[in-house]
């Protein structure tokens, strides 16, 4: 008995690992939302965009600088010195007069005074100074910067207000891709069971036979086919364990979630859902409402303003400022002395000519508007086109749920009376396995019916943007 129970404790510890974890969809989609490489990669685009408009912002506010400048001069011209700042005067007036002879004493009188004059200052070069030091804090504010920050916030409000759309458009597009995914991954699911079924069915079916056969009330070859129809099915059901395997896989992927093939299962139903809408009913609804259309059109707006964006070069730039620092000018043996240096300014400056490049700038950005206007009803075409498609796709497979589930009663009823049949003698086992057969086929139908239905129904929504 202690045997038993330590083998029985034994087999639960080995099977512990072995169990699977089941998810449902909501738990499938808000881990899939959560770890989305797509909304991550959205998120970031906002952080910049934000970062950007901040910027825009930051251009209308003034700027202010603070800057500290040396400056050494080797040599510098002066006008009172023979050249150079280091000279020390050249030849005078009066003896350059008196090479001349002849020359009057009133000329000769006027040149020693101008050199008397010029003797005052001996050495006018001690006045210029070879080193420069300046300490500066200034403030610089445009007034009118050609309406461009307007403009550029205007612009970037939109973006912003796109981004937005977009980040929704890219959650909706995520949570579509993980339903259509679960649902593939429930319909192999599905169909495992089915396939299973019928191994099981086959099964009795070729054991039966055998017996029959044994008894003499069956042929060899009712025994025979028996026998191949079970090894199909069970072929059958290895190749969808692989599908299963597949679309398993697909899913954490998808979702990123830690999990492997091993310890990973789903759980739920294809929702019960009567949807319908005709494409005269969702036309507007794509036109209004679909997030690329949406986004379009405030790209639409966008170009509007970038042609705005380029006549503003034709407008003035005014600005103001002002300064507030200590300068000081000194040789190498002279005392640092510092001067106030305090002032303001203000200004416009505004481009007359510059060979046509405004004009094509206008040109180009007009281009640009018509061309978006071109790929925006290109892209509307193609929404419309793909909607006829899905609205299509919804009414057709919406249809066929219904037939599929009526085939489904119907094959559950034949193979009652098959079996019934079969085993009282009435119906050979042709009859019963083409029964057997027909009844795996309409659940298999009934479920791709489901399955297609739904992802119908998600396409349907996705485009008028009310999944």
């Amino acid at each position: 008995m202690i045997r038993l129970i330590v083998i029985a404790f034994a087999g639960l510890f080995m099977a512990a690992p072995c169990l699977a974890k089941t998810y449902s969809l909501n738990e499938l989609m808000e881990i899939g939302l959560k770890n989305s490489k797509q909304i991550k990669a959205v998120e970031e685009e906002r952080t910049k965009l934000n970062a950007q408009i901040r910027e825009y912002y930051g251009k209308a506010l003034p700027s202010i600088d603070l800057s500290a400048n040396y400056q050494y001069a080797f040599a510098q011209y002066s006008a009172f010195t023979s050249g150079g700042s280091g000279g020390s005067g050249g030849a005078s007036f009066s003896g350059i007069v008196s090479q001349y002879q002849g020359t009057e004493p009133g000329a000769y009188a006027l040149a020693q005074g101008v050199d008397m004059a010029f003797a005052q200052f001996a050495d006018f070069s001690k006045y210029i100074k070879d080193q420069t030091a300046t300490v500066s804090l200034s403030l610089k504010q445009t007034l009118f910067a050609q309406g461009k920050v307007s403009i550029g916030l205007k612009i970037a409000k939109l973006g912003r207000e796109n981004l937005e759309t977009r980040r929704q458009s890219v959650t909706d597009s995520t949570r579509a891709t993980i339903a259509k995914m679960f649902y593939a991954a429930l319909l192999t699911k599905k169909s495992e069971v089915v396939l299973g079924e019928s191994v099981a069915l086959n099964k009795d079916i070729y054991k039966f036979s055998v017996l029959r056969f044994q008894v003499g009330k069956t042929n060899e070859l009712d025994t025979l086919m028996a026998c191949m129809n079970y090894e199909r099915s069970v072929m059958d059901h290895k190749n969808l364990e692989t599908a299963k395997k597949v679309q398993y896989l697909v899913l954490i992927k998808q979702t990123e979630i830690p999990e492997t093939f091993e310890t990973f299962d789903i759980e739920g139903e294809f929702p019960i859902e009567n949807y319908f809408l005709s494409f005269d009913q969702a036309q507007p609804k794509l036109l209004d409402k679909n997030s690329m259309l949406v986004q379009l059109k405030r790209l639409g707006s966008i170009q509007d303003y970038l042609v705005k964006f380029a006549y503003t070069d034709f407008l003035p730039v005014a600005f103001c400022g002002a300064s507030i620092g200590k300068m000081s000018q000194f040789n190498a043996d002279d005392d640092i002395t510092w001067y106030d240096d305090k002032k303001v300014y203000a200004g416009v400056s505004w481009n007359l000519f510059n060979g046509f490049q405004n004009s094509q700038k206008i040109v180009q950005a007009k281009s640009d508007r018509d061309n978006f206007k071109n790929t925006q009803r290109i892209v509307t075409d193609g929404l419309e086109i793909g909607l006829r498609n899905a609205c299509e796709a919804l009414a057709n497979s919406r249809d066929n749920v219904v037939s599929a589930q009526a085939m489904v009663n119907f094959a559950e009823r034949a193979y009652t009376v098959a079996k019934k049949g079969y085993e009282n003698g009435l119906q050979t086992m042709t009859e019963y396995q083409n029964a057997e057969l027909g009844l795996k086929n309409a659940k298999l139908g009934l479920h791709r019916a489901q399955f297609a239905y739904y992802s119908a129904v998600i396409d349907v929504k996705l485009l008028i943007n009310e999944l």
